[in-house]
């Protein structure tokens, strides 16, 4: 299991989308509240990844079922303060997740669990092999358990909470 920082998770996301996808300019935008942007060095990096450790709850995921997790986002809504507030394209408190499971033993992950404070959640599917939507769920949380529409493919997932 390896927990990605925010370039590693640009990355990715960089790799499975065309330069024009609309994922991309918001994961640009939630990258620029990253401890990493902020802080730099191993402090920051070490702080980056950690949002997607928080996020990825230990308890609820099958061990072994994951290969990357990466995270983005959490910003926007009540008391956000800077350029994130202002941004019209992104929304409320959301999540931007690059998520590839470990499909080597051909069983892949059929659900993740996140640890996302209680509420209502959009989540869209964004398979990565194919560039497309390739689902949407509504989901609460505490935590948010979501189904993935395909256990052995890889994908962005966008979340946003429902207010």
């Amino acid at each position: 299991m390896i927990f990605l920082n925010t370039s590693e998770c640009l990355a990715r996301l960089g790799g499975a989308f065309p330069p024009s996808h609309r994922l991309l300019g918001l994961a640009a935008e939630l990258a620029a509240g990253a401890p990493a942007a902020a802080g730099g060095g191993v402090a920051g990096e070490a702080a980056d990844r950690g949002f997607a450790e928080r996020l990825f709850s230990r308890k609820g995921n099958a061990a072994g079922r994951v290969a990357e997790f990466g995270a983005l986002g959490g910003i926007g809504g009540p008391g956000t303060t800077g350029a994130a507030a202002r941004s019209p394209s992104v929304p409320a408190a959301a999540y931007l997740l690059w998520f590839n499971p470990n499909a080597e033993d051909g069983a892949g992950c059929r659900q993740l669990v996140l640890d996302l404070p209680a509420g209502r959640y959009r989540a869209e599917y964004w398979d990565a092999a194919e560039g497309r939507l390739a689902g949407v769920e509504i989901a609460t949380a505490a935590p948010l358990v979501l189904g993935l529409p395909d256990p052995r493919a890889a994908y962005a997932v966008l979340i946003v909470p429902l207010f």
